[in-house]
């Protein structure tokens, strides 16, 4: 298991405040959420309120509700490259490249144009470490049967990659390693 520390809340939500992405602080209060707003599109447009959503709905330990979350968590999206969550957040993580900038793609264009700057490298290692922690599955494979490794380390590959996120890049490798030798049987 991949510890998320609870207190650290704090912390990332001050660091999305610093960076432009939720606007007061105080709007992290008790609310009810449900498995359905876990989407793509409120992780590429509302990264912050993601978070929120995932960190509320990850502490319920009924069986039926942790199945329904995991199912969701896979889901794969036609707008992401049918990608599920883990590797949909690969896609947002960083600032777009400058050649997707220059080409003067339009928003709405390609999965994260509403996000071009990107979620943070501590916020997205956080949403990474709770997706998985809550059944996310990091091996799993995109439209073109490319993984998040693949994608994230062959970014000539994709026209829409991002760039100042070499820490997620290197967590995402270590949770990547360590499920997949648990798949093949290997001691973690």
């Amino acid at each position: 298991m991949i510890i998320v520390r609870r207190s650290s809340k704090r912390q990332i939500l001050n660091k999305i405040n610093t960076q432009g992405k939720m606007t007061n602080e105080t709007s992290v209060t008790p609310f009810s959420a449900t498995i359905a707003d876990l989407t793509p599109c409120l992780l590429e447009k509302e990264p912050s309120r993601y978070w929120e959503v995932l960190e509320h709905l990850s502490t319920d330990q009924d069986p039926e509700h942790k199945r329904d979350l995991k199912e969701k968590l896979n889901e794969k999206s036609p707008n992401t490259w049918f990608s599920n969550h883990a590797f949909s957040l690969s896609l947002l993580v960083g600032k777009i490249n400058q050649g997707v900038i220059d080409e003067g793609y339009e928003v709405g264009s390609y999965y994260g144009s509403s996000n071009r700057g990107g979620i943070s490298q501590d916020l997205g290692i956080s949403l990474l470490k709770m997706i998985v922690n809550s059944g996310g599955d990091i091996l799993a494979k995109d439209y073109y049967d490319n993984s998040i490794v693949y994608s994230l380390s062959h970014p000539e590959q994709n026209i829409f990659y991002r760039t100042g996120n070499e820490e997620f890049v290197k967590v995402v490798m270590s949770i990547y390693e360590s499920k997949d030798k648990i798949e093949e049987g290997d001691p973690p």
